[in-house]
């Protein structure tokens, strides 16, 4: 029987679960935090922001794990959890009226690189041996 790690840290996670989980996560963050920001009430104000936080912690869980599997310290992740942060922050200054052109280019350069690091994590191959993380966590055909 096949157990998922979804809250996990520890161990290795393939490309399917990469795709999957981060997906799932993308899903569930912005739906809860477009309940957030839109809350008629204190209550769905902290659901929202609960979930969406548990949201944000299961795709951070699953890009451990998928560094984990291509061999690469999972402290990596600060890269994209950094990353993000700033855009939440550029975004906020973005919607000021007294925009900087350059919020607007470090925002641009920013999301390239968080893109790029998203794409790269998706798609390498996963160490075809065991490593320090885990053994392999798919069948090898050769």
């Amino acid at each position: 029987m096949k157990t998922y790690k979804i809250f996990s840290i520890s161990g290795r996670a393939t490309r399917r679960e990469f795709w999957c989980y981060f997906i799932l996560s993308l899903m569930v963050t912005s739906a809860f935090l477009n309940v957030m920001f839109n809350a008629i009430s204190v209550v769905s104000f902290y659901t929202g922001g609960i979930i969406g936080c548990a949201g944000f912690y299961i795709g951070s869980a699953v890009t451990v794990r998928r560094l984990h599997d291509i061999g690469l310290s999972g402290y990596l992740s600060i890269i994209l959890i950094g990353s993000w942060a700033l855009n939440i922050v550029f975004s906020l200054l973005l919607g000021m009226p007294t925009t900087i052109q350059h919020f607007k280019t470090i925002y641009g350069i920013n999301s390239l690189i968080l893109v790029t690091f998203i794409l790269y994590l998706g798609c390498k191959k996963s160490e075809n041996n065991d490593n320090k993380y885990g053994p392999v966590t798919h069948h090898i055909i050769k």
